[in-house]
């Protein structure tokens, strides 16, 4: 039963948004897991799903700039894209790639992090690298708090 849990544990730490924030907690704390474990198979689950990102990002990356090539879009729409690609440059100038790494699976999600990160041209190598080591860094202290200060974390999550 317990390899079934950490399968389902594996794809739900893939999908954006559930990720490591939510499978690791639910399976130390609801399911009683091994937390050494559960840290390696929801970071697997993690980090594949941020690969598939980066490869899926790609494709839909190249299609969105063909479309938006095809198509005139109007001033307001252009001012909008704008203001937003001016202020993730300036969050990427302030805090650069490591920092924003680490903030952004905490603030909204490691795979909306991988998106951003892509429509202001950063390579796919380095941008896999910072965003799955600034997953490696929240796996290891998530798990760690939910080991050593597990009311914290219950409280926190609301578990």
């Amino acid at each position: 039963m317990d390899f079934l849990y950490y399968l389902l544990l594996f794809v739900a730490s893939a999908i954006p948004f559930i990720e490591i924030f939510t499978t690791i907690p639910v399976s130390l704390f609801l399911l009683k897991l091994d937390p050494t474990l559960t840290a390696i198979i929801c970071f697997s689950g993690n980090a594949l799903g941020i690969i598939g990102f980066v490869i899926l990002g790609s494709t839909l990356k190249k299609r969105v700039v063909y479309l938006s090539m095809s198509e005139v879009a109007s001033n307001k729409k252009e001012k909008s894209k704008k203001k937003k690609k001016e202020l993730l440059e300036r969050t990427f100038k302030r805090f650069g790639i490591f920092g924003v790494a680490i903030i952004i699976p905490i603030l909204i999600s490691s795979h909306a992090g991988v998106l951003f990160h892509r429509t202001l041209g950063v390579s796919k190598l380095v941008l896999l690298f910072w965003v799955v080591a600034g997953v490696a860094v929240w796996t290891v202290a998530l798990t760690a708090a939910s080991v050593w200060f597990p009311s914290l974390v219950t409280s926190f999550f609301s578990i």
